[in-house]
């Protein structure tokens, strides 16, 4: 169809899209439920933070590639999957369904890749902040490694009711890259269709390590172009570059679309649009790193309590004063601890 588009005008160009679309919409997929928080595929395809080309869709040929071979068939029996199909433009990833009938995804990975290292590494490390994706099961190869993945969810870009839920789902967004982050790992292609999260706005997970490197220290400088257009930091294009602050830009840009799907304004949704203004500057310098952004979002207060408990305690200090006491006035809050000593 590629091949195709490139010959039509633009107006073909959408009428051939649009058909596209439509019979993408008729083919079932194995995990999307119409009880969630998510576009089903029958009903009308969200697609505010992402072009249908994000949306994987299946290979109709039949064509099984890598896992129609004798080797890897017999890897996928051996790990007691069945293949549904190969998704498009994707020829080494596929639906499976397993033994129990869940569906799920199947991953070759070619030797020399670093992909299943970087995966076996954070899933190694307990955290409530691990949002990686963990694999159900590994098998080796001479040519790569097979790799089991669970559907962990809807493509961000295909969320309903964003306003409702997006302070959780950013502030689990960037606890997901602070944990990468702060494990010196840097994923290197961000973009709402790496981003999955469970029905009815569950647990968020971050997909598709591909292009993931780990490095040596925080400030370490790479080379070479990766990502997906549109989500690649600007400096990239420049002879080295710092890979963790690439993520920051690319996390930005997809906060920034994210609220760009928001239906009104709120005190959340302006905030984090200035939390993605800061993430996308254009000195990388200048960014936040990713645990600071989790911190501002966390001590986001919408409601005007916070200043009435710091009067009321103004006032406790007064009154204090008045009598010549001496008392250590503590106010807890969620983000920090206000203390005032009074003589």
């Amino acid at each position: 169809m590629a091949d195709l588009e490139k010959e039509l005008d633009s107006s073909k160009k959408r009428v051939l899209r649009e058909i596209n679309d439509i019979g993408w919409k008729m083919v079932s997929h194995p995990n999307k439920k119409d009880k969630s928080g998510w576009a089903s595929s029958t009903g009308i395809l969200h697609r505010a933070l992402g072009s249908v080309a994000e949306m994987s869709k299946p290979n109709l040929d039949d064509d099984l590639g890598i896992f129609g071979t004798d080797k890897g068939a017999a890897v996928v029996e051996q790990m007691g999957l069945v293949v549904e199909y190969v998704l498009f433009g994707h020829p080494f990833v596929a639906y499976v369904w397993d033994e129990n009938h869940e569906a799920g995804i199947l991953k070759f990975v070619p030797k020399g890749q670093t992909e299943v290292d970087v995966l076996q590494y954070l899933n190694a490390i307990d955290s409530p902040m691990n949002h990686t994706v963990r694999p159900i099961q590994v098998r080796s190869t001479s040519q790569g490694t097979f790799v089991h993945l669970p559907p962990s969810g809807g493509w961000l870009g295909c969320l309903r009711d964003v306003d409702e839920h997006l302070k959780d789902t950013a502030l689990q967004l960037f606890e997901a890259v602070a944990f990468m982050h702060k494990h010196r790992v840097a994923h290197l292609d961000l973009k709402p269709a790496n981003i999955v999260i469970q029905p009815e706005y569950g647990r968020l997970t971050i997909i598709d390590f591909s292009h993931s490197i780990r490095v040596k220290r925080t400030s370490q400088t790479v080379t070479g172009l990766f990502g997906t257009e549109g989500y690649i930091a600007p400096e990239m294009g420049e002879i080295s570059y710092d890979p963790i602050r690439a993520d920051l830009w690319s996390c930005g840009k997809v906060v920034e679309e994210l609220c760009a799907h928001c239906k009104s304004p709120s005190p959340i949704h302006e905030q984090l649009v200035g939390i993605a203004g800061r993430l996308m500057s254009p000195d990388p310098l200048r960014q936040p790193i990713m645990i600071e952004a989790v911190r501002m979002l966390k001590c986001s207060d919408t409601k005007p309590a916070f200043g009435h408990r710091m009067i009321g305690v103004l006032k406790y200090v007064v009154s204090f004063l008045s009598l010549g006491c001496t008392r250590n006035v503590t106010l807890q809050s969620d983000c920090k601890e206000t203390s005032v000593v009074t003589n």
